[in-house]
């Protein structure tokens, strides 16, 4: 096996194991097996209720803008991509909506990329609105809680580094695969092209109806992790987590991630939190509890929809009505 292939396989965890470590060692935690005390069942079945209706949200969404006809089929879809876009490195995890939207709906793979292209922009467009609303209401207060104590210099090294290993990571990337990114870009310039065709045909209307969608899932995805950052006893007020929940979301546009977030998810909730005044060992503890208890539901739907996908809809493709 080649170097550039055990590394494309090994980094994601590699750089979550470091991460973690330092982040161990920096903030002087000795007590690491208290994280378990915090994942209970009824934090689990809370998150496990309320994923399972964001999904039903987000499942209206991909079945009207892609026209999809089994609502059912859909959502279980759903349930199996994103559990590979939590755990893939790289966002890889993207290209499974389009492969199983053709396979089991015959959904063109033109057609699948491109309508898939504008949910993520609308995506974006939803979190930069939740964010500038979040500023207006709580700005004020995040700014001075942030600035009258030591914790904005204390907790902004936190933030460059993680910026830092956004940098590295993408520097790494494109060293190690140039030769093969350059191979990427040519054989791809015909199909982007006709991506960029079936996304100028879209209709006005299909564009409002997905933006309202993408407002309602998002603010259903803030609800269930201030719910759960509210039962683990972190509670920096509502508009002030989606400040930084959705800070937090805005990472994921770029590409280059650890394994399942890990590390990156506690730096950054740590790095925020801590600009409040949330601090120490056991809110270390408590987020990556959250963390573990956020992707309980997501492993678990997913592997449910493996299970039903490959026994009941193997051999049940259906005829989709997008054009």
């Amino acid at each position: 096996m080649k170097a550039s292939s055990i590394i494309q396989r090994t980094y994601p965890i590699v750089l979550s194991v470091l991460v973690l470590c330092f982040l161990i060692k920096t903030l002087h935690i000795k007590n690491i097996g208290s994280i378990t005390a915090y994942v209970t069942v009824p934090v689990l079945l809370t998150a496990s209720i309320f994923y399972f209706f964001v999904k039903v949200i987000n499942t209206f969404r991909y079945k009207i803008f892609y026209k999809l006809p089994n609502f059912n089929l859909t959502l279980t879809i759903l349930f199996l991509c994103n559990c590979l876009l939590n755990l893939l490195p790289f966002r890889a995890g993207e290209v499974s909506y389009v492969r199983y939207f053709y396979k089991y709906f015959r959904v063109d793979y033109y057609q699948g990329a491109s309508r898939l292209i504008i949910i993520r922009i609308f995506d974006y467009l939803s979190v930069f609105l939740l964010v500038l609303t979040s500023v207006f209401f709580a700005g004020t207060d995040f700014l001075k809680k942030s600035i009258n104590g030591r914790n904005f210099f204390d907790y902004s090294f936190y933030v460059l580094l993680i910026i830092g290993i956004f940098v590295v990571s993408a520097g790494l990337v494109f060293f190690l695969f140039k030769k093969r990114l350059y191979g990427y870009v040519k054989k791809i310039r015909d199909p982007i092209q006709k991506i960029l065709l079936q996304v100028v045909s879209i209709r006005k209307s299909e564009l409002v109806t997905l933006m309202l969608l993408s407002l309602s899932y998002w603010f259903a995805r803030i609800f269930l992790g201030f719910t759960i950052f509210f039962m683990l006893g972190i509670k920096p007020g509502f508009f002030v987590f989606i400040l930084i929940s959705m800070t937090m979301a805005l990472m994921d546009i770029l590409p280059f991630k650890t394994f399942a977030g890990f590390g990156i998810f506690e730096g950054g909730y740590i790095a925020l939190l801590g600009l409040l005044g949330y601090g120490g060992e056991t809110v270390f503890n408590k987020i990556v509890a959250i963390h573990l208890v956020l992707l309980f539901p997501v492993i678990l739907f997913g592997l449910l929809a493996y299970i039903v996908l490959f026994l009941i809809y193997k051999h049940h493709p259906t005829s989709c009505g997008v054009n």
